[in-house]
């Protein structure tokens, strides 16, 4: 019978240990606004990246229990670098006015 091996823990808290950051999928939080502006560089992206590479992540705040998204990595460890995540609902969807939509056609 095949066991799996106990879990694995990084002994740098401040970095992934096992892969790229590039290469770490699924959904990323953080519990307050503190941590956010808080997260480790090598979280954000790998070395040699550009800073565009980190750009537009989007990380869960536990807290504020919504999405912010890296808006500018030279501000990433100020609020300014985060922007605050809308998520498309039906109870926040605006719908497009028909005459909106008809100019927009028309040119």
């Amino acid at each position: 019978m095949i066991k799996y091996p106990d879990s694995i823990s990084a002994n740098n808290p401040n970095a992934y240990h096992m892969v790229n950051a590039t290469e770490v999928g699924g959904h990323k939080n953080v519990v307050t606004k503190d941590d956010l502006v808080g997260i480790a560089d090598c979280k954000l992206k790998n070395d040699g990246d550009t800073d565009a590479a980190a750009e537009g992540q989007l990380w869960w705040v536990v807290n504020e229990k919504c999405f912010y998204q890296l808006v500018s990595y030279s501000k990433r460890h100020s609020t300014e670098g985060w922007q605050k995540y809308e998520v498309l609902t039906s109870t926040n969807f605006q719908p497009i006015p028909d005459s909106t939509i008809d100019s927009i056609i028309a040119g």
